[in-house]
């Protein structure tokens, strides 16, 4: 479960948090960080399972838990704005490989 649970929180931080993510990556902690935050939550994932709780309430609630403290993405925001009011250079970004995520 806590691989599952470090898989999911990966995909969520570069889907939602790409700033982060490149953050982690330049400094090499991207799997100290997973491990960490999933360790947080092995109390509430070990009393989940004692009460026999279906595993995709579990993944769900672990996931709220590991998510909460990730406000929503500058780098997102920007990007939307690039991509919604300058397409043509947003595409040049793309293909030159400015924006990664």
């Amino acid at each position: 479960m806590q691989g599952t649970l470090i898989n999911n929180l990966y995909q969520y931080v570069r889907e939602n948090n790409p700033d982060v993510l490149i953050e982690l990556e330049e400094s090499g902690g991207v799997t100290k960080y997973l491990s960490d935050k999933v360790s947080a939550v092995d109390s509430l994932l070990e009393q989940l399972t004692k009460e026999n709780k279906p595993t995709y309430i579990i993944e769900e609630l672990c996931m709220g838990f590991l998510t909460e403290d990730l406000k929503p993405s500058r780098y997102n925001y920007i990007l939307g704005i690039l991509e919604s009011e300058f397409e043509k250079k947003y595409n040049q970004f793309i293909e030159s490989g400015i924006v990664l995520y």
